[in-house]
């Protein structure tokens, strides 16, 4: 298999976590603040502003990093924004593959392929359930 790269859907998914994730400063800022408090208006102005540059850059930039790929005897997977990683999990290592999604992802027809092995996991986002499912299967075959 070459380089994948999840689904745009991801993107939007992520966009609304945050928006969700967003709303609890928003309303503790009212809660605890006055509108006439100029506190009040420094801190909307800097939880918007917060958002805005995650929503509007770091999102689509984590994004754009995010990629894997399935060789003969390593599934690998690239990402990172400030600092690109690359993590590498032998086929031989291979524990045991399952899928997950949350309630967004199965809204949006997406599945996320989990490899474990030994001392950790690794996480493969945003795929169609099919190719979630046949890559699955692919993996889990190899054990």
């Amino acid at each position: 298999m070459g380089t994948m790269k999840p689904q745009a859907q991801l993107l939007t998914i992520w966009r609304l976590t945050l928006a969700a994730a967003m709303c609890v400063p928003a309303f503790l800022n009212s809660l605890f603040l006055r509108v006439t408090n100029p506190v009040w208006l420094w801190t909307t102005l800097g939880w918007l502003a917060v958002f805005l540059i995650l929503y509007l850059v770091y999102l689509p930039l984590c994004y754009r990093a995010v990629s894997f790929s399935v060789t003969a005897d390593h599934v690998l997977l690239y990402k990172g924004v400030l600092y690109t990683r690359s993590l590498t999990v032998p086929l031989a290592g291979i524990q045991f593959v399952s899928l997950s999604s949350s309630p967004l992802e199965k809204l949006f027809g997406l599945r996320s392929v989990v490899v474990v092995v030994p001392g950790g996991r690794l996480v493969l986002p945003g795929l169609r359930t099919q190719d979630a499912e046949r890559l699955s299967a692919a993996l889990g075959d190899v054990q």
